[in-house]
């Protein structure tokens, strides 16, 4: 990916002209494009500082200062430029988009509900009522059924998102928790605690990207990072519990399964059109991202913890982002 700075000091040397234009629209299209394939990766949150450490009138005396460097000008008006790109808003979601934006939105906030009503059970065991709610809850039912009257493009994405509905919740119905002894190897345990403390950069990674990628407001942007909390908060309560020496919990497959329809998914998201409502194939295509990458391996004998509440964290996250397109 080009860096900003070379995309402005072409600007910069275009002057008024078109060209010059070209640059900053291609570069505007280049960022969001590019955050939204690397969410995972936690090399977004500098501008999250920035936006929050820079105020306007710093900007513009760096910028405007006689004294002040070119290398120094052109660096700060980049910084105050990419702030403003960053946050313009997208185009408005039409009467149908916003129909599948809502229900989506819905379901994945509902994931992320049951997941905070029954917390993982241990650092070693997912919650198995967990999963039974995810199998059996009537609320989600209701929020796979079809919505009327959809234009082809709507349709398309309707079609897409409950694809993926139907597939995650397949993965807790076909995989039946698991009755098993832990081994109380005590490398088996440090492992699983160096996961809940990547998870939490990673959550963060994840939630801290995904507002800046669809070009959030502010207030939804602290909206998102709700999640983050929420999800830290879950990982520090289940890093104080001890590890669960033996019952029924949740089963390591279900990873297996996730896994599996968030890569098909993805590349749903990703090669199709939806017109209007691509910005919500955004988000879904970003929240594919992470899920695709939670771990599938470790699970042993029981779904982990970290996996849990980074998979209730994400949802949670992309539930917000849902929401503040308009």
């Amino acid at each position: 990916m080009i860096q900003f700075e070379t995309w402005f000091q072409l600007f910069c040397l275009s002057g008024n002209s078109s060209s010059g234009i070209i640059c900053l629209e291609r570069y505007k299209e280049t960022l969001r494009t590019k955050s939204l394939e690397r969410l995972c990766e936690g090399n977004l949150d500098i501008t999250a500082d920035l936006r929050l450490s820079f105020s306007w009138q710093q900007i513009h005396f760096a910028s405007s200062s006689t004294q002040g460097t070119t290398e120094m000008k052109i660096v700060s008006i980049t910084l105050c430029l990419f702030l403003l790109l960053v946050a313009s808003p997208a185009e408005a979601l039409d009467e149908q988009s916003s129909k599948v934006r809502d229900k989506v939105a819905a379901y994945l906030a509902r994931i992320a509900k049951l997941s905070a009503h029954d917390p993982p059970y241990a650092p070693n065991a997912a919650s198995g009522f967990f999963r039974e709610r995810m199998k059996d809850d009537n609320r989600l039912d209701t929020l796979l059924t079809d919505i009327p009257d959809l234009n082809p493009e709507n349709r398309l994405l309707w079609h897409d998102c409950r694809a993926f509905e139907k597939g995650i919740r397949k993965a807790f119905v076909q995989n039946s928790n698991f009755a098993a002894n832990w081994s109380r190897n005590p490398e088996l345990s440090s492992a699983v605690m160096r996961r809940i403390t990547d998870a939490k950069q990673k959550i963060k990674a994840f939630c801290t990207a995904l507002g800046i990628a669809i070009a959030a407001p502010e207030v939804s942007v602290t909206q998102i990072a709700t999640a983050a909390a929420t999800g830290k908060q879950a990982l520090d309560a289940v890093r104080a519990k001890p590890m669960a020496l033996n019952g029924k919990h949740a089963n390591g497959h279900i990873s297996v399964g996730v896994k599996a329809q968030s890569t098909q998914s993805y590349q749903s998201f990703k090669n199709h059109n939806y017109g209007s409502a691509q910005p919500v194939g955004k988000v879904m295509k970003s929240l594919c991202t992470q899920l695709k990458d939670l771990p599938t391996s470790g699970h042993n004998p029981w779904l982990t913890a970290d996996w849990q509440v980074r998979f209730a964290s994400a949802c949670d996250a992309a539930s917000k982002a849902l929401k503040s397109i308009e």
